[in-house]
């Protein structure tokens, strides 16, 4: 039988081990990718994690590749984006928008008429709330 001390000792130990989000509990926001000009899109989606992605790295052998190069025009959400906050932005890390629940549309040119953009090294980074 074990005793009280060791029983006590087992009890703390299982308190103190660390505890670390699995990527089942992140949440999720899907989002498509569009090329105005073309016409061409690409959907993915992203964990809300904090960890950025590259859009050649989500994109790259889809309709918006062409010669590995990712064009495109505008990012949209495609699914709730509830509790979630997510940062596109530029190939030198300046912020082009946001998407969030309210906000489910970004202008990838910052023009006011599409203009097709090379956004292989843009960014988005989704982190909860």
């Amino acid at each position: 039988m074990y005793s009280f001390i060791t029983l006590a000792t087992l009890f703390t130990a299982a308190l103190a081990v660390p505890t670390k989000k699995t990527r089942q509990d992140f949440p999720v926001l899907s989002f498509t990718v569009s090329n105005d000009d073309s016409g061409a899109h690409a959907s993915s989606s992203i964990l809300a994690d904090g960890n950025a992605v590259t859009f050649y790295h989500d994109f790259a052998g889809t309709a918006l590749d062409s010669d590995d190069t990712i064009w495109a025009t505008s990012i949209q959400a495609t699914s709730n984006g509830a509790g979630i906050i997510c940062t596109v932005s530029d190939y030198d890390g300046n912020q082009v928008g946001l998407l969030t629940e309210e906000t489910t549309f970004v202008d990838l040119d910052g023009q006011d008429t599409a203009v097709v953009t090379d956004v292989s090294e843009f960014t988005l980074l989704c982190e909860q709330l």
